[in-house]
């Protein structure tokens, strides 16, 4: 389930991770996009599965290992239908609620958003807009270079650590010409293990380069 929601936040695509289980059968654990019911996809086909249970966006099944193909099938043919019904069907969508203001940035502020979890599929964590933000500090990581670490850091002067996985060739040259983007944040506040003061974390979704 963690790999599989990783995965979807990562490229933005539904998931499901299938390993070996007990007496022959596979299971399967996954994660949907917003806009898409792969739940509902499954329950077209319900006589693949010994059992299969879930929502829209989590899901969870067992299955012989025989029926894996078919199944690979079918959930690629309803997918091929909805994206010829709603070719945006894959794009992401963010739904930002404000750019904040430096003086919001607060430990109060962040206790108070505290109060909304626990998040999920019907209580998404709040996104707030960060535009203009300058990127420097860029290490590539890897054994081939292939993942790059950056900071983004906005007009309000707070840092934003941002991390590309397997995509540091695709924007190798942006980020070596000085360039701004715009994005999404959370925006949160963590106490250190090693009862160092709070500090604010803010984890970036981009939207554009330029």
């Amino acid at each position: 389930g963690i790999v599989a929601g990783f995965l979807k936040e990562q490229f933005h695509r539904p998931v499901c991770i299938v390993t070996p289980s007990e007496n022959g059968l596979l299971k399967g654990t996954g994660r949907c996009i917003p806009g898409l019911d792969l739940h509902g996809m499954l329950s077209t086909c319900p006589e693949l599965f010994e059992r299969f249970g879930g929502h829209a966006g989590v899901f969870g099944f067992s299955l012989p290992k025989e029926n894996l193909e078919e199944l690979r099938s079918r959930m690629n043919g309803l997918m091929e239908s909805i994206l010829a019904e709603r070719p945006d069907a894959l794009e992401e969508k963010l739904s930002v609620e404000k750019a904040l203001e430096p003086a919001e940035k607060t430990l109060e502020f962040a206790a108070a958003l505290k109060q909304l979890e626990p998040y999920g599929e019907a209580n998404p964590k709040p996104l707030f807009a960060l535009t203009g933000a300058d990127v420097y500090n860029v290490q590539y990581m890897g054994s081939e270079g292939q993942h790059v670490r950056f900071a983004a850091a906005g007009s309000d002067g707070r840092d934003v650590s941002c991390v590309l996985f397997r995509r540091a060739a695709e924007f190798a040259d942006l980020l070596g010409s000085g360039v701004k983007l715009d994005g999404a944040e959370y925006f949160l506040v963590s106490n250190q293990i090693d009862f160092t003061p709070h500090k604010f974390i803010q984890h970036l979704k981009l939207i554009r380069w330029y």
